[in-house]
């Protein structure tokens, strides 16, 4: 059998064991915290979405712990009502955003912004289930010492529970 009927012969059979390996991706999921890493691993996140042309979704989880009462002032959008810490979070988170959703949409990228309220690796790894995300693109801030120990961090979480494959970018 020559080469190019084994190539024919495997393209007829998908569930053959010799079918086509090339990786490819289909939708990058890329969770941001706003960090210098999380601006290494958008940078690494546009470049590999831009090899594969596949649409990215950018991630932010507001953990409301992270948000004590007194850190925002209130916000008044019209007389008596005020904006919720929560929403006042989910404006800037964003907002924020946005800067990062320029880096792939100036490569001709689609890209889609998000953001969740929760737990942060339970809510990455909901939104990579919600967007069949097949790669998780995300920094690690290498945590050291019995935090690390005790609590583990987003990123180990991640890897350790994520469906998909997960990109950890430690530097540039």
């Amino acid at each position: 059998m020559s080469d190019a009927d084994k190539e024919e012969s495997l393209l007829e059979n998908p569930d053959s064991k010799h079918t086509d390996d090339r990786l490819v991706y289909r939708s990058i999921l890329v969770p941001i915290d706003f960090s210098e890493n999380s601006e290494k691993s958008a940078i690494y996140a546009a470049r590999l979405a831009a090899c594969f042309g596949c649409p990215v979704t950018l991630l932010h989880v507001i953990n409301l712990q992270d948000y004590p009462i007194n850190r925002y002032p209130l916000e008044y959008t019209v007389p008596d009502r005020y904006v919720s810490q929560y929403e006042f979070a989910e404006s800037e988170a964003k907002n924020g955003l946005k800067s990062f959703e320029r880096q792939f949409s100036s490569r001709g990228l689609h890209v889609q912004i998000e953001t969740r309220v929760g737990s942060p690796f339970e809510e990455i790894l909901t939104a990579a289930d919600n967007c069949a995300a097949d790669l998780i693109v995300i920094g690690s801030h290498g945590g050291t010492g019995i935090g690390r120990l005790l609590l583990g961090t987003t990123t180990e979480r991640v890897i350790e529970r994520a469906r998909c494959p997960v990109l950890v970018v430690t530097g540039l």
